[in-house]
């Protein structure tokens, strides 16, 4: 069973797609204006299908194998892949380093390990996880909807901190233009230098 964990990391690797040598655009029209045209239309859409394809084939991979094994030595700054196995419900055995601490939650999502035997050690640990459980994490932090939801409290936060920042320079100013008869800022009071 241990050799799972070991299998799905070099699967993993096998799914890299490969970038078309050019950029190639879908026409809007349905037909193209020369056959050159069409072959590179073609030739996007077969790319796409095989992508489709290789996307499925990953996905029954990530949810099949027991662990995912994720030896980073590098500060990575996200890591996806460990966000593809938890929403497949798989647990996660990860080196400390990079983002894995704001990405994974030790023994929820799987292990944060910092060395070669914790990791060994957490194989049997990991594949004891409810991965329904797994899977609820990821729903809960990683989701188009939770990024959504996110954007619109902090978009909402800096609203309201922009109102507030207004409604007190309204109320510093106010007072001000009250006494000199105009809505221009006050010069600042003179510095009483006598001290």
């Amino acid at each position: 069973m241990r050799w799972q964990v070991i299998a799905i990391l070099a699967a993993a690797h096998a799914f890299v797609l490969p970038r078309p040598k050019q950029q190639l655009r879908l026409r809007a029209e349905d037909d193209c204006a020369t056959a050159e045209e069409c072959s590179a239309e073609a030739e996007v859409l077969k790319l796409k299908a095989e992508t489709m394809k290789l996307e499925a084939q990953k996905a029954e991979l990530l949810g099949g194998a027991g662990a995912l094994l994720f030896p980073i030595d590098w500060p990575e700054p996200f890591g996806l892949v460990m966000i593809e196995a938890m929403s497949c419900g798989t647990p996660v055995i990860a080196w400390r380093n990079g983002s894995v601490p704001e990405v994974m939650q030790d023994k929820v999502s799987g292990r944060i390990v910092d060395t070669m035997d914790d990791a060994v050690a957490a194989v049997d640990e990991v594949f004891a996880f409810d991965r329904a459980k797994v899977r609820d994490y990821f729903e809960r932090r990683f989701t188009v909807r939770r990024m959504a939801d996110d954007y619109v409290q902090m978009f909402e936060q800096q609203i309201a901190r922009h109102q507030n920042s207004r409604a007190i320079d309204t109320v510093d100013v106010f007072p001000d233009a009250l006494r000199h008869g105009s809505f221009r800022a006050a010069p600042p009071p003179a510095l009483d230098t006598a001290a």
